[in-house]
């Protein structure tokens, strides 16, 4: 039984007393924890190869996919907004693909 191993309680005077048993304490349970608690297994769907890089990539294609959208619903198509977006996707895109074939 593992608090055997703990022995007598620490008497405790000072408040520097009861600090250092508190750490002893905290630093048992700790120890008995990463003893009999296997690490956790990887997420098997988790996307290893996605990067920061990619993050900013979705948020810049967004980003321009929303100020199209919205000059669309106001009446005012700007044929500009439109190559932004599609600019943005494609770069974005390419980047995914180049992305997982490196990794």
């Amino acid at each position: 039984m593992a608090y055997l191993q703990l022995g007598q309680p620490p008497i405790i005077a000072t408040t520097g007393d009861l600090d250092r048993a508190a750490q002893d304490l905290v630093d048992y349970v700790q120890n008995i924890l990463q003893e009999k608690i296997p690490p956790p297994k990887e997420f098997p769907y988790a996307k290893r190869w996605w990067s920061r890089e990619l993050t900013n990539l979705r948020k810049e294609y967004n980003y321009r996919r929303n100020q199209w959208t919205a000059a669309k619903r106001r009446g005012n198509p700007n044929p500009a907004l439109l190559s932004a977006a599609i600019k943005a996707n494609r770069t974005y895109l390419a980047q995914i693909a180049k992305q997982k074939k490196d990794h």
